[in-house]
This record gives structure tokens, sequence and C-alpha cells, in this order.
């Protein structure tokens, strides 16, 4: 019944994510016509007459002065920080609305004998380029400068909280790195927060999810939970979010149904080596397997680091602090300077 289910969960977010894209296609697709359909009628005279120096003042005048002074005053009594008005601030909100309603009422103003009117649409065209790409360049380093980006390395999500995990992402996050565990138990996730670690409770498929957890500092999804469907419906709903790259599953057992019965296409990059399942890693973290960070002094292979430790390559945390996980598929090299981490028996 819970395998039924799944995959008619799984088939229904398929066709509605599907339908999603395909909106977001047609819409890119449309706007894009508005654009050229608002700026054929441009000659090149009226073009070129972009480039003179009232208009540049003036584009000047609303870049660093109109927009920021709007924001500075609309927002006064509201709890934005003064790097938060900054920012808002310069990064103004312009395209394709500012152009149709420019045009319109150029049109207008034309019908009823104010010839000068034509010269809205290329002013709002000069204004919609510029700014978009003085900010599409800038907006990077500002935040940065402001303290506003985040600077924190790889972050991870884990679905489902179960020993491993808990243990897994105790170690991540002792090593630096950002790590949410999500779960709809709470009794799982109460062990969880015994060691610190950020949690969500709730269903991570839900809509309310989007609203209720940042992902923002995350950029790796881990499912593994002790359900096979469940985890390849997680990963084919977060990789158009996090990519295909970055969306990993934990196989449960070789021996289950229904492992076998979900398509290979389905279940993401598989975690680890062959025989590292849900229930042989639990096992192992539940009679005393523990996680180890080994320093890579040289280049060399995983296989090789393997032979020495004897333990489960997991991943690998680069210098530039990235994390890297070992796959079915890919066996990353190590390089001097990386971590690796593994799961092993204590000596």
């Amino acid at each position: 019944m819970n395998r039924t289910l799944s995959k008619i969960v799984y088939f229904t977010d398929t066709i509605t994510g599907s339908i999603g894209h395909f909106m977001e296609n047609i819409s890119v697709m449309l706007t894009s016509t508005v654009f050229i359909l608002l700026t054929a009628s441009l000659t090149r005279d009226t073009i070129m007459d972009v480039f003179t120096w009232p208009i540049i003042l003036f584009v000047i005048i609303m870049l660093f002065l109109v927009r920021p002074l709007s924001i500075w005053i609309s927002t006064i009594g509201t709890e934005l920080t003064l790097q938060e008005k900054t920012l808002v601030g310069w990064i103004a909100p312009r395209g394709v609305v500012a152009l149709t309603v420019s045009g319109y009422f150029a049109g207008l103003l034309i019908e009823d004998g104010y010839p000068n009117a034509s010269i809205l649409t290329p002013l709002t065209l000069a204004l919609v380029f510029i700014t978009v790409c003085a900010h599409g360049f800038s907006i990077g380093p500002i935040a940065r400068k402001l303290g506003l980006a985040n600077t924190n390395s790889s972050g991870v999500v884990m679905v489902g909280a179960s020993s491993f995990s808990i243990a897994f992402a105790q170690h991540l996050k002792d090593m630096g790195a950002s790590v949410l565990i999500t779960d709809t138990s709470d009794d799982q996730l109460y062990r969880a927060r015994k060691f610190g670690i950020p949690t969500y409770h709730g269903e991570i498929l839900s809509e309310h999810s989007d609203f209720e957890v940042d992902m923002t500092p995350y950029d790796t999804i881990l499912a593994m939970k002790g359900d096979a469907a469940y985890n390849a419906l997680v990963c084919q709903t977060y990789i158009p979010e996090f990519g295909y790259h970055n969306t990993f599953s934990l196989p449960i057992g070789t021996s289950q149904v229904e492992h076998r019965e979900i398509p290979s296409a389905l279940k993401a990059n598989l975690l680890f080596e062959e025989g590292a399942t849900f229930t042989e890693l639990n096992k192992k973290v539940n009679i005393g397997y523990t996680f180890h960070t080994i320093e890579i002094n040289s280049k060399q292979t995983l296989l090789k680091e393997k032979r020495k430790s004897k333990g489960i390559p997991l991943c690998i945390k680069r210098k530039n602090g990235n994390l890297v996980f070992v796959t079915f598929k890919e066996k990353p090299l190590l390089d001097e300077g990386d971590q690796l981490v593994v799961l092993e028996l204590e000596k």
C-alpha cells in the first residue's frame, strides 16, 4: 500500500513539475517577445538619443538619488538594518513592466499632441539596460562588502533522522559545514537537537516547506529515509533546485523488493560504496562505529586511502570548503590538503 501510494504521489508530482517548467519557459518566451515588440518601433535616431548627456544624467539621478531615497523613506520604522536598506536601495527591479507602461503612456501622450513623449520609451529602455547591467555585475561584491552574502562552506540537507544521519550530520557540523536534518518524526529529531543540529519538523515534500525552510545555506541534499520510493521522490522533487550532481540517495537494502522496482534513473546519485546501505550503516553506528577525518598529505586515489584506513569512505572536504560525496559511480581523487571522512570501528 505504501509503495503504491508513493508511486502515485511521485507521478502526480512529476506531472505538476513538468507543467510548472512548461509555464516558466512560456513566460520567458512571452517576456522576451514583449521586449522585441516594444523596441521594434524605435528608429536608429531615437536609440542614438539615448546616449545623450541629459538621459545619462537622468539615469544617474535615478540610480544614486531617487531609488535610494525612496527606499530609505519607505522603510522608516521597519526592522531592516542599514546594510539591508543600502542593498535594497541599490538593486531596483525594473524591466518589462516599466517598458510596457512607458510605451502605453507615450502613445497616449503623442495622440494628445505631445510629440516629445516619444522619448519616454527609449528613456525607459536606457534605464532598464543600464540598471540590469550595473546591478547584475555588482550585486555579488556589494552584498559581500555589506556582510549580507552567505559565506559559509557547503551546506547539506539530510532527509531522515536515523542513527547514521544524525551522527554523520554531527561530524560534518564539527567540521564547519552547515547541516539541516528534516523528518516528520519529532521523536527522531529530538536526538538531533540534543547535539545542536538544526532541524525541520515537517514534510519536506509539502508546499509549506517552501515557506518554512530557508534553503539558501545549502547546496546539497541527501535522501536517507528508510523508504527507497520516498527517497526517489525527494530526489526528483529537488533536482531542479539543487541540480542532479548535488542530489543523492542512500540505498535501503539490496534484498528489498521496493528498491529493485525503482528505475536507476529515479534514484539520483547512489551514495557511498556497494553494500553501504541504510540498514548496514545504521547497524554499524549502533554497534560502535564512529566517524573519523583523515588529513590527506599527497595526491592519491580513494581506493589506496581506504586500504590504509579500512573504513567506509563517505565524503571529502576540499581545501576550499566544498563537500564531495562518494557514490557508486564516482570515486573522486584525493588531493593534498583534502579531508576524507570515513566510518570505521574505533581502534
